[in-house]
């Protein structure tokens, strides 16, 4: 998607009353991981509306949503994806603090599919077309710390 469509995509968002029409708006028009993070970057989102994006995405989405936030720590391999979440109090972002307490009230069985998950992330097909290798995870990760 070219700059001019993101920022026309970001101003009907955030002109949009209900969170069911921003995730109406988010999932119908955006596909690559790299627009989901333009998107969760510009802050047009508002409390609930970060909580009913995430609930709209499946195992995959938001395993790589979780890949890229705590990328560091989980190429480390001192921990897995469950017990760095739950250690986390906050992050530097409100899209990723969002984040951290979604996946934090998950049920413990969605949960444990996802953190497990690193099998969700064999690339089935997902919202996030483009994004069909780790090497794509690590160029995101590097570009959201630019």
């Amino acid at each position: 998607m070219s700059n001019v469509q993101l920022r026309r995509l970001l101003d009907d968002i955030s002109r949009s009353e209900s969170k069911e029409d921003k995730v109406r708006l988010i999932r119908s028009h955006l596909f690559s991981l790299h627009d989901y993070l333009d998107l969760l970057e510009s802050d047009c989102l508002y409390g609930e509306d970060y909580e009913a994006l995430y609930a709209s995405f499946g195992d995959t989405e938001l395993a790589i949503l979780c890949k890229i936030m705590f990328y560091e720590e989980l190429r480390g391999g001192a921990a897995d994806l469950y017990t760095i979440i739950q250690g986390r109090e906050g992050a530097e972002r409100d899209w990723q603090n969002h984040l951290i307490g979604f996946m934090k009230r998950l049920d413990l069985r969605v949960s444990g599919r996802l953190m497990n998950g690193s099998a969700a992330l064999r690339m089935k097909r997902s919202a996030f077309i483009d994004c069909t290798s780790l090497g794509v995870l690590r160029r995101a990760r590097r570009a959201m710390h630019e």
